[in-house]
């Protein structure tokens, strides 16, 4: 990934769970655009793929980023690990560029902050995206 590609990318992060999903669309890597929680309770994996391919439509993000559930740190039951395999194939069907961070990853990045649970990731986005436009998350491609 080039490093203009990098800095000018749309990002939509994408946290499924249980109960359904989060997300948080960033454009590069310090403008939060969009957040949010998404809940689906029939037929929970074709609901979440449907509100991913809404959120697809209506951001039309060049990179789509889930957790990497066979890394150190995930918890991630069968069902959820089938959903992060059918948001990489929605993903690669959409031409977009599909990455995946393990929970490890992810923390050691905001490690800096002190932050070290979803609350606390969330809170340091929120104020990098306010208070620095020039701030960085700390998950860029190295190369």
């Amino acid at each position: 990934m080039s490093r203009a590609y990098a800095k000018d990318a749309r990002v939509l992060a994408i946290d499924p769970s249980t109960r359904g999903f989060g997300f948080a669309v960033l454009e590069g890597p310090e403008r939060l655009i969009d957040w949010g929680v998404k809940e689906t309770k029939k037929n929970k994996n074709a609901r979440t793929l449907k509100l991913i391919e809404d959120l697809i439509e209506r951001y039309q993000p060049s990179v789509i980023v889930v957790e990497d559930y066979a890394g150190k740190g995930s918890r991630r039951c069968r069902r959820i690990q089938g959903l992060i395999k059918e948001i990489s194939k929605l993903a690669s069907k959409r031409q977009i560029r599909a990455r995946s961070f393990s929970r490890v990853k992810v923390k050691q990045a905001f490690s800096e902050s002190g932050a070290s649970n979803k609350y606390e990731i969330a809170q340091d986005i929120a104020k990098r995206s306010l208070s620095s436009p020039r701030g960085s998350l700390g998950l860029e491609s190295r190369g």
